[in-house]
């Protein structure tokens, strides 16, 4: 019944054809060209339009992504503005942090610079006062031989003590700043310093309880016979503890 159904259904499409292909050929040809030119138009409307209408989409995707650009572009160029000045008080910040810390430094070497020589004025200044203190001694000796008390012999002996003295006094306290005193520090001293290599040919022979012997100091060349050493001790904790056991099961 299907097949039935269908055939009817194709004979009645062929009938409407027919019957509008009659009626066509029946009208005038002034008709069928302003039938066909209103086809035409009709066409070209729709084609026009659908072309506007893609025409006008992806101009407006292309206008939606050059500004997403120009977006992207304006903060690219603001992260690097950004970046330039977070650079700038970066260096500002590390050129202040290096000049304190040579104001620190400058401020630090000063100090040991003025500590240094107060030390010196005032070796300076114990030196004057010795030579006032000599002075004055030298005076009243002088007044003591004069008016008889002393002889001229004393006089010139304790005189001369005070010369030497002084002499050796001046002569010890140049030669401790010049050769043993501190260039840096005032309060502290040079020691010499041995430049002589170290001999690494010694041998030390350690006891022989311990089975060790050491050929060179620098670790070269070194043994060490222990062997013995440790089996006489494992035997002799072997022995502890066996005594120790049988003391405790007894």
């Amino acid at each position: 019944m299907g097949n039935n159904l269908s055939g009817s259904t194709q004979i009645i499409d062929i009938m409407q054809q027919v019957a509008a292909s009659q009626s066509l050929s029946s009208q005038n040809l002034q008709e069928l060209q302003t039938y066909v030119q209103q086809a035409q138009q009709n066409l070209y409307n729709d084609v026009t339009g659908k072309k506007d209408a893609a025409m006008a989409s992806a101009y407006g995707e292309l206008t939606a992504n050059t500004n997403a650009l120009h977006g992207l572009q304006y903060y690219l160029k603001r992260n690097v503005q950004l970046n330039k000045v977070q650079e700038d008080i970066a260096g500002t910040v590390q050129a202040q942090a290096s000049a304190i810390e040579e104001d620190q430094n400058l401020a630090k070497r000063q100090n040991e610079i003025n500590e240094w020589e107060a030390g010196n004025k005032r070796d300076t200044l114990f030196v004057y006062q010795m030579m006032l203190v000599g002075l004055s001694l030298t005076i009243i000796l002088a007044y003591l031989m004069s008016i008889g008390i002393i002889g001229s012999y004393l006089f010139y002996g304790l005189v001369l003590v005070i010369l030497l003295i002084f002499i050796f006094t001046i002569v010890n306290r140049a030669q401790y700043t010049n050769a043993i005193r501190d260039r840096r520090f005032w309060n502290k001293r040079r020691f010499p310093t041995d430049t002589t290599p170290i001999n690494t040919s010694l041998c030390l022979d350690l006891n022989s309880e311990t089975g060790v012997s050491l050929t060179d100091i620098s670790g070269n060349d070194m043994g060490a016979t222990i062997g013995s050493s440790l089996s006489n001790m494992g035997d002799s904790m072997g022995s502890a503890l066996s005594n120790m056991g049988g003391r405790l099961f007894e």
